[in-house]
């Protein structure tokens, strides 16, 4: 039986992470973080079969040789919530005990610290899996699938929705709101044409459909874009575009919000971050749900719709494509040790069957 230790696993995401481990396998649970009596009252929802395979530590995940002290005869570590400075002790640690790695955050500081570690996961027989969940970590699993399914693809724009009934959420943790905040103060516009990937700031018009028709949304450049592109050198265009928060949000909150994180101060920065959720909380409206939509095309052909994946809840369509990998991980030995981005990990027919069969509507048009 395989025993999983998640930090962050009583928040939005990190516990949705948990039902579905449970729900899909008989691993033992052990949530980690600083307010394990949270941990306490959810489990206390479980069904009673499964509470038994649950357990909490109190931990503070930026000391690595506490979460270290943590992984006794624990052979993955999830990390679900938390800063840049939380994965590198949770990496640190898991190099140290050699216990597989997977985390659901995006941001490039993160994304270079890793990168350095690359060697040291290999040396220790580390399977890592950065960048998981649903944004990152779908778009480049999208484009694999269809890329197997369409011959020839040349052209694969991956777009999205992402409406969320924040009012709902309750009192977000300072972990969560400092992730906002840095995907805010992280975000690059790039996108693949004619075969070279370039900066973009070019506005386009994507029709996702009912609830949310046409909507307009702007670049924004995922790693795991560039290794896929790589690996798929017939795709000459490529990217994955968003879509904005609404006209208020965009246009007055958003610039305020950047500047605040431009200041060398951590007390700047979350004063930027608790503006944008009051925002969000203030001027988000329905119709909520999240949407990854894939359009692309032959060459000389015109553009259609590949595929769609989307959720009501956009924690559960971060939280399922994590229970995948993670189950990807502990089957093991599918990939030696190293370094990977979800989208490349993940053997794309199994992972959309995975999520499709937690609930996630995963939608391919002939």
């Amino acid at each position: 039986m395989a025993r999983v230790l998640i930090v962050g696993g009583y928040g939005n995401a990190g516990w949705r992470v948990a039902e579905g481990l449970l729900r899909d396998s008989d691993a033992e649970l052990m949530l980690a973080g600083r307010n394990p009596g949270r941990a306490t009252q959810l489990a206390a929802t479980l069904p009673i079969d499964r509470r038994g395979r649950v357990s909490f530590r109190r931990l503070d995940a930026t000391d690595a040789q506490a979460v270290a002290a943590a992984l006794d005869d624990i052979d993955l570590l999830i990390v679900a919530a938390g800063s840049t400075r939380v994965c590198l002790a949770c990496a640190r640690a898991a190099i140290s005990r050699a216990t597989d790695y997977l985390d659901i955050q995006f941001n490039h500081a993160k994304e270079r610290v890793l990168a350095e570690l690359r060697g040291q996961f290999v040396a220790a027989g580390v399977v890592a899996v950065t960048e998981g969940g649903f944004h990152p970590g779908v778009p480049g699993a999208m484009i694999r699938l269809m890329a197997s399914c369409v011959p020839g693809l040349a052209r694969a724009r991956v777009s999205s929705v992402i409406e969320v009934d924040w009012a709902s959420l309750g009192v977000l943790s300072d972990s969560t709101v400092s992730e906002i905040t840095d995907q805010v103060a992280d975000f690059r516009m790039a996108e693949l044409a004619d075969g070279h990937w370039r900066k973009s700031t070019r506005r386009m018009k994507v029709d996702f459909g009912a609830p949310f028709g046409i909507r307009k949304v702007v670049p924004m450049d995922l790693p795991e874009l560039h290794e896929v592109a790589d690996s798929l050198p017939q795709l000459r265009q490529v990217g994955f575009y968003v879509g904005g928060f609404g006209p208020v949000i965009d246009t007055a909150v958003l610039p305020l919000v950047w500047m605040a994180t431009r200041i060398p101060s951590e007390r700047a920065a979350a004063a930027g971050g608790r503006l944008l959720v009051a925002s969000l909380r203030r001027f988000s409206k329905p119709p909520f749900g999240t949407v990854l939509q894939l359009d692309g095309g032959l060459p000389g052909g015109p553009d259609r719709t590949l595929m769609r994946v989307g959720h009501a809840d956009a924690y559960l369509l971060t939280a399922e494509p994590a229970v995948s990998a993670a189950q990807m991980i502990l089957a093991g030995p599918a990939h030696p040790p190293g370094l990977y981005r979800q989208a490349s990990f993940v053997e794309p027919v199994t992972f959309f069957r995975d999520i499709e069969a937690a609930g996630v509507n995963v939608e391919i048009f002939g």
